[in-house]
Parts: structure tokens; sequence; C-alpha cells
């Protein structure tokens, strides 16, 4: 790594990608492979947005191993899986969204979650007041909006009409996109593996056969059962919520829907999106790169070696933030850390809004305090330690 900096003078965006963000994928997808190879995988699918990556540098190693895998790219998403998957009930984890908040949420946040709209959702709980879109709704009245939704049999049956239009279409776009013949199996990142669980309906009932789908994650939370193989990289309790930013930093949203393309073929879609572009190309191009480096360096198959780097490498993240290589570039990284609400930098510049903030006593909206007040104006950064000072002052 000090070689590539020596060599090529890279760009903050260059440096992060080949130094950093390459520890916590290319272990990973060499390992991925590796294993699949062993076990007579013929088909690798990618599922999509985390997939983009992996599937490059998969694509990378493979060519250069002369290994006789082939990868595929699969568009999907919990917003498409998840509802088109229920046949005749509601699965918990569909609230598990709604049911960790901490903190209170806007209206349209809930509505959003629920997969409702307001006339929808007062018709179905009229015992509810007509909030607005705007408001922000404290914890105990997500909690009985929760509660009210588990227990509605309306409510139920509007998800499950839901799920009946749309899962015809998801059920095409698998049928045309998943070859069942050879064995596949299928790539994530990290998740609880709930989404597995609503592809493998899906799968099952686009090929009209009950089947067990086979996935790798970096780490899952459940493990495998009758339904589903679930083959993780890491034990690690490390989060790893950092790398998620990491894939959602795209010129594309995540799949929304599927509809019949110009060709008769079924397609995903998805909408443009800002991102960083300096970054998102510096990883399409240097991550490959950083995978051909290890597999000539030997360590293709050495996956205690690569579980090291990768276990290291993503438990010294939050120490890493206090680089500019780091904090830099990921900083202004958005990301949603729910299934529902807007995008959020990780930490954003502060401005007039976050002093008041500070002056009333809340938590600042961002991940970093001191990175937002890095990337702030030195007169934001002044006052701000002002406010500070105050505060403490009067806790004593």
């Amino acid at each position: 790594m000090a070689r590539y900096r020596f060599d090529h003078e890279p760009s903050t965006a260059q440096e992060f990608a080949y130094t950093r963000v390459s520890l916590y994928l290319v272990s990973y997808v060499l390992w991925v492979l590796s294993d699949a190879v062993n076990r007579g995988i013929e088909n690798l699918y990618f599922i999509s947005r985390d997939g983009h990556h992996l599937k490059r540098i998969a694509d990378a190693v493979i060519k250069e191993q002369n290994l006789g895998i082939a990868t595929h790219y699969l568009y999907g998403s919990r917003k498409v899986w998840w509802i088109a998957s229920f046949v005749d009930h509601i699965d918990a984890e569909f609230f598990l969204g709604l049911e960790s908040l901490k903190e209170s949420c806007r209206f349209s946040d809930i509505l959003d979650s629920l997969s409702l709209d307001a006339r929808a959702f007062h018709r179905i709980f009229p015992q509810f007041p007509e909030w607005s879109q705007r408001t922000r709704l404290p914890l105990p009245d997500v909690k009985s909006i929760v509660q009210a939704a588990k227990a509605s049999k309306a409510y139920e049956n509007h998800i499950l009409e839901l799920a009946r239009s749309r899962r015809p279409m998801v059920c095409q776009y698998l049928r045309e996109s998943v070859d069942l013949e050879k064995r596949s199996a299928f790539v994530e990142y990290w998740g609880r593996g709930f989404t597995q669980t609503c592809f493998g309906r899906l799968l099952a009932c686009a090929h009209e056969t009950p089947l067990s789908t086979e996935f790798y994650y970096a780490r899952s939370i459940y493990q495998s059962d009758a339904t589903g193989v679930r083959r993780n990289f890491t034990v690690s309790k490390s989060s790893l919520l950092p790398v998620e930013r990491l894939f959602a930093n795209f010129p594309r949203s995540t799949v929304t829907a599927y509809e019949r393309g110009d060709m008769g073929k079924t397609q995903a879609v998805t909408y443009p999106r800002q991102h960083d572009e300096a970054l998102f190309s510096a990883m399409e191009a240097l991550l490959p790169q950083f995978a051909l480096d290890l597999c000539r360096a030997g360590l293709f198959d050495k996956a205690d070696t690569l579980r090291r780097v990768f276990d290291w490498s993503i438990g010294r993240f939050s120490t890493d933030l206090s680089d500019r290589v780091v904090w830099e570039p990921f900083a202004r990284l958005k990301y949603v850390n729910r299934s529902f609400g807007e995008e959020t930098e990780f930490a954003p510049a502060f401005g007039l809004r976050a002093l008041w903030q500070a002056l009333l006593g809340r938590k600042p909206e961002s991940e970093s305090v001191e990175i937002s007040l890095k990337r702030s104006v030195w007169l934001i950064r002044m006052a701000y330690s002002v406010v500070f000072s105050l505060r403490r002052h009067k806790s004593l």
C-alpha cells in the first residue's frame, strides 16, 4: 500500500479506495470464489447494489485465476422482494424497522415503512389523529401504530393484496434471470438473512418447485435453516454499516419495481441519484486491481489470512476515521440506516441549524460531531465550541 502511494501519487478518493475500501471487500470476494469452486458451484449471482463492486472484483479474479465459474448481476432489493413474498401472512421481520427506532420519526416515514398512503392509513386505523406528512411522532405513538398494524386484519389484507399484485412480475424476472439447471449461489455482503428467506419463496414460486437457496455473506444474523444455506465469512461482531454507505454511493437508486421492457424482457426500475463520482470511479478501477495484486502475492486461497485481514480492517474503522484519507471522502456519503426515510450524510458540515440545535441541547444530526466540525466553516466551529463550553459549565 505504501508502494502504491509512492508509485501513483493518488487522489484522496483513490488512496481511500485502494488502501482502505479494498480491505473491506476484496478478502471476502476471494473467499467466496475459493469456497464456491471447492463446492462445485457453477453460477454466482451478485445481488444489486452491493453486488456491483463485488462482481467486478470477482470477474477480475476469475479471469486471472482461470476459474470455471460464471457470474451474473441480479437486480433486487428489500423493497421489491419482501412484500411480494408474503403469501398468507406478514412476517414479523417486516415491522423491525419501526420497532427498532430509538427516537421520533416523521409520519411520512411511517407511511413509507407500512406501504400506505395517508388516506389508506386513516381508513384502516381511524383511531389515530389525521397527522400531516411532516409531523414528527414520538416513540410511544410509533409503537402504538406498529401494534395496531400487527393486530389489524384489514392491514394484513391490504399488504397481501399488494403482494398478489406484485408477485407475478417479480416471478417473471426471476424465471428469466436465474438458471436452476446448474448449481448456483447468491452473493450479498451482510444482513439479517430475511431477504434471502423472501427471495427463496419467490424463486420457488417462479419455478413452481420447492427449493433451498445458497447465499454467501460476510456475516449474517440468521443461521442456515431448511429453506436456505447461509455461508458466513466471519463471526466478528464489528459493525458493517460503514460498508453499506460505500455500496450506496451508486449512480442509480435501489430497485423499486420491475416492468416489461421494450424487447419484451422483464427489467428492473431504478432512478438516477447523486453520488460521489470520484470515489465511485476509484472503487471501480482500483478494487479489481487490489484483488489481482493479492492473487499475484499468492493469497487467493489463503482463507485464514484473508479473514484476519478483513476482521482487522473492519474492527479498526472507527480508529481510521481520524485519518483525513478516510474521513474526507466518507463524511459526505449518503445512506438510509433503515428501510425507510431520507438519505443523510455521515457527517454533514454544520450550519446555523446545527448551532441552534446545540443551543437547545439537542443531538446534532451527524454520526460524528468531530468530523462535521472539521467540514464546517471556522465561524461555526468557534460558535459551536462556545455553546458546548457553556452547556458543560451549566451542567457542572
